[in-house]
């Protein structure tokens, strides 16, 4: 009895670990599709695209989201 306990738990705790990990990939995708859906909006309608002055970078943007980050040459690495 006490080990068909410990191996509910141990199963349910592991389908929730692997629900918990896809819905954090799911939501981490979310602001790329609303960015493309409103790019792909504004083309529809044949607005211009918007000004890099008028962009925000959103908190956890990353370096390629963001126009007003310069990301330079690579340093030279020799491996």
């Amino acid at each position: 009895m006490d080990v068909t306990f410990t191996l509910w738990v141990l199963g349910g705790s592991g389908v929730a670990s692997v629900a918990l990990f896809a819905a954090k990939g799911l939501l981490d995708q979310l602001p790329g599709v609303f960015d493309s859906w409103h790019a792909a909006r504004r083309a529809w309608r044949g607005d211009p695209p918007p000004r890099s002055s008028e962009l925000q970078a959103r908190p956890g943007a990353g370096a390629l989201d963001r126009p007003d980050v310069d990301l330079g040459q690579a340093p030279d690495s020799r491996f």
